[in-house]
């Protein structure tokens, strides 16, 4: 069964002063485009959630992208995704976070084919900073996650606050 990606957009950016992450360009393209061509070649359907009041906005631009939007409520991430997971048609769904302008489709082929192997519901990523909301949802009943380590600090980098964007705008150069 096809994995379908599930792109979460909702978050409020209030340490990035309400900024709208995932439309604020970084190395030509906005993060949420980034995104969406680092998994188009990993599915045929990709879906990005949006809540809040950039939720319209995001969804133009997804739409632009012709990716299809949902709308979640903006009662945080875990509620938002519930969700949205909910919403969405069985079989295996990976979770990516619209403030992740440096992942790679090989990387999420990684991701992907790790969590095939791992005897649980729910694979996450820890990365170099921690957690960083890249999840693999093999199926809806959530009772055992794992996680998978993936060290390649310069693919699994997500924009948090004013500090994380000048970082990741200098690798533009």
């Amino acid at each position: 069964m096809e994995t379908l990606v599930l792109v979460m957009a909702g978050g409020k950016a209030s340490r990035l002063g309400g900024l709208v992450k995932p439309l604020l360009r970084v190395c030509g393209k906005t993060i949420l485009e980034r995104v969406v061509d680092a998994a188009l070649p990993l599915t045929s359907r990709i879906v990005v959630a949006v809540a809040g009041g950039h939720s319209r906005l995001v969804a133009r631009r997804a739409h632009e992208l012709l990716v299809d939007t949902i709308y979640t409520p903006g009662m945080g991430y875990a509620r938002d995704l519930g969700i949205a997971l909910a919403s969405l048609r069985p079989g295996p769904v990976l979770v990516l976070p619209a403030d992740t302008p440096f992942l790679d489709t090989n990387i999420l082929y990684r991701i992907i084919k790790e969590s095939t192997s791992i005897d649980a519901g729910v694979v996450t990523v820890k990365g170099c900073r921690g957690y960083l909301g890249v999840s693999m949802f093999k199926t809806r009943n959530t009772g055992k996650w794992a996680d998978i380590a993936i060290d390649d600090c310069s693919k699994l980098i997500d924009i948090d606050d004013f500090n994380d964007l000048a970082k990741a705008l200098t690798r533009c150069s």
